[in-house]
């Protein structure tokens, strides 16, 4: 039996009277519309039919309705949970069955949904997140189960435009930094207009910001007003034109005339900028001032092109920068006053003649130096003074002339267009210079006989005079400048080849001093001493030297090399040997020589012969051995024999016998071997020896084998 829509249902069936009869409702509802309730388990009505009955039996059979549960978690396409999201469910007739909100944690329940097919359609969002307005079916099919829907949504995100310019010329404008900053203040992004004047900020949440200006391109005033701007919906592009006002100030210029202090009038400038374009002129009025505003950010150049008349003009370009906004740059700048010309004309007291190297000091009111004058060859000096009151005074004659000390005061007008004329005469000087000539060694020794030329500034000899007995000569001179010159030497004295210069210039100073100094003459003479037969270096000869009055001025004995060296002055002298060396004749002889030439060097080779020689030697003998077997003598080993002063006096080597034999002066030597026989080392010990008159010195040498052979020590 199946129930209609009005939950009927009609079964018609034959019973037999008497009998009982069962219904039994079904667990599980139909699979097929109409869906609906069916009992959690099955419920049995009994029920009889009497014979002869015709009245219906009516039962009512009542069922549990299947219901269900419906879940909602809400998040956005980062993970994040959403609140405040509202949800509407509708039934399969499009009916609303209930609205839900989802809660902090982003979820929404509805229970109790009755079996069917339902639609789940978001109806509104919290701020900053897209509509999900795609409806979502589920469906309610068994009992006390929860359908769970996980809905994402959008958050919403925009995209930030700036463009930077510049307020006056609409120039797009580089180098200008933002931030970007969220309701919080916290900084979200920092970016730089690049060089397009452009700053594209993409993906900023939704919210409100703010957004600030930190750093400005060169030359532009940083706009610090923080401009407020929102991201309301997605995909948005929120614009900022923000236009800067290039950075201006002003120039002041205060003119004043460098001597007075007062203001000038009518002084003209021309402004220029980096490029040397001109961007303004102005002229300063009455109070000496003159000024230009609205100059752009930058370099510029002052010039003074114009001033009045009794002034001079100040050509120097004066540079400045304009580079904070409003600034004023102040340029106080003064002229001087136009000056006058001073002439002194400086002339001979006798004849009037023009004379040239005169030197005037130039003196202001307040006694400061003002400038100097040398006069030239016309015998005029002249200099540009400013405007005032001066003195002049002569701080130097020209050479053979007496110093005018009288000065002389004149007066410089305000522009003055004629020169100042002062005339200075002066005296002819006579000045006595003296040259003494010494010896450069002493002082005190005074020398006649040295010729000395006297030479003006023209080059031209005025004079010349000899050292007498007292070694001075003197001259009398006009003022001026000389040279003093050797031209001849005293004897056995180096000429002096430096001339001396000398100024007479001053009427106080009469006499001049001049102290010439002479080295005397100095040779060497080297004495060589040699055997007479071998040529053999001799030390220990003795030497005197002589002078002119037979007496000794030196002596000394020939060293290792049989050298004897001395130096002397000039003059004549002789040497003579007065003690020979041993087993040598003395050599009585006086030799004459002359030391004439400074820096020469006379060489004297004096040769001696021996006394009568006697035998004074003795034999030294050299026996080599194997070391390991001294009865095996071997042969081909060299020696060398040193004298004490580590001169090598002899070289032998060892016979078939292994000896070697050599005749030696009575002395102390060392043996040394310098190469060993083949197939052994060198020996490399020194062996000292002495070697007695008529004696045989005996060496025993031992060498190892090359193989190093093992050889028992011996005790």
């Amino acid at each position: 039996m199946t129930t209609d829509t009005n939950e009927r249902g009609t079964m018609n069936e034959t019973l037999q009277g008497g009998k009982k009869a069962t219904v039994v409702a079904p667990t599980t509802p139909p699979t097929t519309p109409p869906a609906g309730p069916a009992p959690s388990s099955p419920e049995v009505k009994q029920f009889t039919i009497t014979p002869g009955q015709t009245t219906p039996v009516q039962i009512t059979v009542e069922d549990t309705m299947i219901t269900g549960n419906l879940s909602i978690t809400k998040k956005d396409q980062n993970g994040n949970v959403v609140a405040g999201a509202t949800f509407e469910i509708e039934n399969s007739s499009g009916a609303s069955v209930g609205t839900v909100t989802t809660n902090a944690q982003g979820q929404a329940s509805l229970p109790n949904l009755p079996y069917g097919n339902y639609t789940l359609v978001e109806t509104a969002v919290p701020a900053g997140y897209v509509l999900n307005d795609t409806p979502i079916p589920f469906t309610i099919t068994t009992n006390g189960a929860t359908v769970t829907q996980n809905v994402l949504n959008t958050a919403i995100t925009g995209t930030l435009s700036i463009i930077k310019t510049d307020k006056t010329t609409g120039k797009l404008l580089a180098g200008a930094t933002f931030q970007v900053k969220n309701a919080q203040g916290v900084v979200v992004a920092t970016e730089t207009t690049n060089a397009q004047g452009q700053i594209t900020v993409p993906n900023l949440p939704y919210g409100n910001y703010t957004l600030v200006e930190t750093a400005v391109p060169t030359g532009y005033v940083l706009n610090s007003t923080p401009v407020p701007f929102s991201i309301t919906t997605n995909g948005a592009t929120v614009t900022q034109n923000i236009a800067n006002a290039i950075i201006t100030g002003t120039l002041s210029i205060t003119k004043t005339d460098k001597q007075t202090g007062k203001p000038i009038a009518g002084v003209i400038f021309n402004i220029e900028n980096s490029s040397g374009v001109s961007v303004g002129t102005v002229t300063t009025n009455a109070q000496g001032q003159a000024s230009l505003p609205n100059l752009p950010y930058g370099n510029y150049t002052l010039v003074e092109t114009s001033v009045p008349a009794g002034y001079v003009l100040n050509a120097t370009p004066i540079p400045f920068t304009i580079n904070v906004n409003g600034q004023v740059v102040s340029q106080a700048i003064t002229n001087n006053e136009a000056p006058g010309e001073l002439v002194i004309r400086k002339v001979d007291a006798t004849t009037g003649a023009a004379l040239a190297g005169a030197v005037f000091n130039i003196t202001n009111s307040s006694g400061s130096s003002a400038g100097t004058i040398t006069t030239g060859s016309n015998g005029e000096g002249t200099i540009s003074l400013l405007p005032g009151s001066y003195t002049a005074t002569e701080t130097k004659a020209p050479i053979g002339y007496v110093l005018n000390t009288t000065p002389q005061n004149f007066t410089i007008g305000f522009n003055q267009t004629s020169p100042s004329i002062l005339t200075f005469s002066d005296v002819e000087q006579l000045c006595k210079v003296v040259i003494t000539k010494v010896d450069a060694s002493n002082n005190s020794k005074l020398l006649a006989g040295a010729e000395f030329d006297i030479i003006n500034a023209q080059g031209q000899v005025v004079d010349t005079v000899t050292t007498g007995a007292d070694g001075t000569a003197s001259a009398e001179l006009p003022a001026g400048t000389y040279t003093i010159k050797e031209v001849k030497a005293p004897e056995g004295y180096i000429p002096y080849v430096n001339p001396r210069q000398i100024t007479l210039n001053e009427l106080a100073v009469t006499d001049v001093n001049e102290i010439v100094n002479n080295i005397p003459i100095k040779g060497k003479i080297v004495i060589k001493k040699t055997d007479a037969r071998t040529g053999e270096v001799l030390p220990c000869a003795k030497f005197i030297i002589r002078d002119a009055k037979c007496e000794v001025v030196a002596c000394g004995c020939t060293n290792k090399e049989g050298k004897l060296r001395f130096q002397l002055p000039y003059g004549n002298y002789t040497y003579q040997e007065v003690c020979a060396p041993k087993g040598y004749k003395l050599d009585t002889t006086q030799v004459a020589f002359k030391i004439t030439t400074n820096g020469e060097v006379i060489k004297a080779n004096v040769k001696n012969k021996k006394i009568a020689e006697q035998s004074n030697t003795g034999t030294l003998k050299i026996t080599k051995v194997d070391f390991c077997d001294i009865g095996k003598n071997l042969a081909g080993a060299t020696f060398e024999i040193e004298n004490m002063n580590g001169e090598v006096v002899g070289t032998i080597t060892t016979n078939n016998k292994g000896i070697a034999k050599i005749k030696l002066p009575a002395g102390k030597y060392w043996v040394v071997e310098t190469k060993a026989p083949n197939g052994y080392g060198v020996c490399r010990t020194r062996t000292y020896i002495t070697v007695k008159s008529g004696q045989l010195a005996e060496v025993l040498s031992r060498d190892r084998k090359i193989n190093n052979c093992y050889c028992p020590r011996q005790f």
